[in-house]
């Protein structure tokens, strides 16, 4: 296409001005992008663009923005804010513009922006204002009335036509919304109705049946029947439980603390807390439970409250204490002595650890101590980690012994076997050597804490007595040191019954020695105590577990008892049946008279005197003996058995009901009928111990059937003899005392074990 040059001439011209236009378009683009930049940012105008007129008015728009936002945030603060709901908000608005605006900066398009930002803050929070205000007005008038139906409903003035009338008002607040007027009046006065006031919600019913109470003369359970079921419903289980948070954690709080009391009129007091709680919550269930809880805990706290003041009395020195009365209460005890003699505000209760000796003082005047207490003891024992808790299980006992007279004896039946060792080695070690008692737990301390089980079984007899080459060497030393004890304890070194009687260790009682014989081994190698002397005294440990047996070749064999056996190796003092429960033994403490018998010896007589009576089993030769069955040990009994002669094999002596035998003499037939055979051996026996009558009655008779006070038993067994029943009779034996008196603690288990029986 060919143009003239004029026209070329004109395309260009168009063209440059377009490329001009651009150009400036550009330039006020990046001049009004700055401007908003420097504004926003804060900064001053920049004199070099402020003669372009783009810079120029977009800065003066965007700073108005931002001085409108700020006057916004300002009237918020200042007069929004502080203006109350009812109060002339506009007044106030216009009283401040007056004093903060005034007539504005004098620049058109920075004043125009700022008080377009501003004008629209204004006119929303007049409008929230507004809102706000008739809110007010409805919510202080339905609180109004609420409060007028409650206190109708509370004092009882009112009537089933108050109720349309409410509900008129009630319209009123609710834009003309009848059903939630119904709803407002019914729940307001739901809410009078004071919780588990079965009286006030009966009237609420009632009233809500009755004609008026609802729409055009109609009653309100006719306008809302599944409305009323729901009501009714809510009425009366608000009247058997409280139906609130705060309530339930009232009750909850009251059970709390009848568990926790710890005297009866702690729980008396509570009786006036539950009729508070009952009438600020209600629930009528709730009221029951708790004072069915308060009534449980009420009785044995009594109880026990009696024995407490028993034992107080005991502690002072009044009477004989009863053992087991001390060890099921003692703890109750503890918790009402003072901790500070000197300062009563100081309150109540001690114990092992925080005051080993005052409590062991007490402990020692009584008795005996608790399961807890035990408990504890064995832990503050063994915990080597606590140093402070061992060193007051250790005072405690300590003061048990000196308050027991220097003996040891009954502070060892408080702790476990495991841990009597240990603890014979220390308290030894404290005596003779006056060390502070926290400088031997610091020496126990280096076994390893928590690890001191471990080291204990990891430390070798060889370890313990370096001096012998070998673990086999040390290991014989050991039982040598152990067999020396023995005889010290039963005293086979001296004036023993007949001089050098030989004495045999079975294998259950040798373990249990050797077993407490290291434990104090390795306690006495750590504080520096003599090893050996440690060893001989573990038999000392068991206490009154060990037994000793005549044999009938006229030795003795140490067994150890299985029979009223606790878990922590303590021995039941008396029988299932009441009767003492005494071991063999050279100097075993009569708990009646005071004094050490020798029921070894008392056994051996017996048994002799018993070989006069069976003398057809022991002629030529023969004798009788304990042994140690299992299954007797259990009853607390040993069978009696018999070295053989040529017409009899050694054995337990065991007659059959039927046969005739050789008793005192005398050829008698033993009858089937287990009393009737008892009988007739009892006889026989009495005879020849010259006794024909049980004089004592604990006293010094042998026989007996099953059950009586006597040492003999007669034991009747059924068995099949070739197909045929056969009463069998085993010979058993007792260990008891010659000088038989009755013991608090034994006939505490008499009454108790007679309360048992079916």
């Amino acid at each position: 296409m060919i143009r003239s040059a004029q026209e070329q001439e004109q395309i260009e011209a168009r063209v440059d001005h377009q490329v001009a236009m651009i150009g400036i378009q550009r330039d006020n683009e990046r001049a009004g992008n700055q401007a908003a930049a420097d504004a926003n940012a804060g900064r001053p105008a920049d004199p070099a663009m402020s003669e372009q007129r783009v810079y120029r008015e977009t800065f003066a728009a965007v700073s108005g923005q931002r001085q409108g936002f700020a006057l916004a945030d300002r009237w918020r603060s200042e007069v929004y804010d502080r203006t109350p709901i009812g109060g002339d908000l506009r007044a106030a608005t216009d009283e401040w513009l007056r004093s903060t605006v005034g007539r504005g900066s004098g620049d058109p398009t920075f004043d125009r922006h700022a008080m377009d930002v501003l004008s629209r803050a204004v006119d929303r929070g007049m409008a929230s204002h507004r809102d706000e205000g008739a809110r007010a007005v409805t919510e202080q008038g339905a609180e109004n009335l609420r409060g007028l139906i409650g206190r109708a409903v509370s004092s009882g003035d009112w009537t089933p036509d108050d109720i349309g009338r409410w509900t008129s008002t009630a319209a009123v607040l609710n834009r003309g919304d009848r059903n939630r007027a119904q709803a407002f009046v019914t729940g307001a006065i739901e809410q009078a109705v004071r919780t588990g006031d079965e009286a006030g919600a009966q009237r609420l019913l009632t009233a809500l049946q009755q004609e008026g109470s609802g729409r055009e003369g109609r009653s309100w359970r006719a306008d809302n029947e599944q409305a009323y079921v729901a009501l009714e419903g809510r009425l009366m289980e608000r009247v058997r439980h409280t139906r609130t948070v705060a309530g339930q954690a009232a009750y909850n709080q009251i059970e709390d603390r009848i568990a926790q009391a710890r005297t009866p009129g702690e729980l008396v007091a509570l009786q006036e807390d539950i009729e508070r709680v009952h009438g600020q919550y209600g629930g009528v269930e709730d009221r029951q439970r708790v004072q069915r809880a308060l009534a449980t805990r009420l009785g044995p706290l009594v109880r026990q409250q009696e024995h407490v003041n028993q034992i107080r009395e005991w502690a002072a020195g009044a009477g004989s204490p009863d053992p087991s009365v001390v060890r099921q209460h003692i703890d109750a005890f503890l918790a009402t002595v003072p901790t500070n003699p000197q300062d009563p505000s100081a309150g109540q209760g001690i114990g092992i650890a925080n005051a080993p000796e005052r409590t062991g003082t007490l402990v020692a005047r009584l008795g005996a101590v608790s399961d807890t207490m035990g408990a504890q003891l064995r832990t503050l024992l063994a915990d080597t980690a606590n140093p402070d808790g061992q060193a007051a299980a250790i005072r405690f006992l300590r003061t048990v012994e000196g308050a027991r007279g220097g003996s040891r004896d009954f502070a060892l039946t408080l702790i476990p076997e495991e841990h009597r060792g240990a603890y014979r080695v220390i308290s030894d070690m404290l005596t003779s050597t006056n060390l502070p008692v926290e400088r031997v737990v610091e020496r126990i301390g280096a076994l390893g804490g928590n690890d001191v089980e471990r080291n204990l079984h990891e430390t070798t007899w060889q370890r313990l007595y370096p001096r012998e080459d070998n673990q086999a060497k040390a290991e014989e030393r050991m039982r040598r040191q152990i067999a020396q004890g023995l005889r010290e304890h039963v005293g086979n070194s001296g004036s023993f019954w007949s001089g050098n009687t030989a004495i045999t260790v079975d294998g259950a009682l040798q373990g249990a020695l050797e077993a407490n014989a290291h434990t104090a081994a390795v306690y006495a190698r750590q504080i520096g105590a003599d090893v050996d002397q440690a060893v001989r005294g573990s038999i000392r440990d068991l206490q009154g577990r060990v037994d000793l047996l005549p044999l009938p070749d006229g030795s003795a064999r140490a067994v150890l008892r299985r029979d009223g056996v606790g878990r922590d190796g303590t021995v039941t003092p008396v029988h299932a049946d009441g009767a003492p429960r005494v071991r063999g033994g050279i100097n075993v403490r009569n708990p009646a008279t005071g004094r050490d018998e020798n029921t070894l010896e008392t056994a051996r007589e017996d048994m002799q005197m018993g070989a006069q009576v069976f003398n057809g089993l022991v002629a030529d030769g023969g004798r009788l003996g304990l042994g140690d069955d299992p299954r007797m040990a259990a009853m607390g009994l040993r069978p009696v058995v018999h070295s053989g002669n040529r017409d009899h094999i050694s054995g337990a002596v065991v007659l059959q009901g039927g046969d005739e035998v050789d008793l005192g003499g005398e050829r008698v037939r033993l009858p089937t009928n287990p009393e009737e055979a008892a009988r007739i051996i009892t006889e026989r026996i009495r005879a020849v111990e010259g006794r024909p009558q049980d004089a004592g009655g604990y006293g010094g008779t042998m026989a007996g059937t099953n059950g009586s006070e006597t040492r003999f038993r007669i034991i009747p067994e059924q068995t099949a003899v070739n197909g045929q029943s056969v009463t069998l009779y085993r010979l058993a034996y007792r260990f008891g005392f010659r000088d038989r008196q009755i013991t608090a603690e034994e006939r505490a288990a008499m009454h108790q074990n007679r309360n048992a029986a079916p």
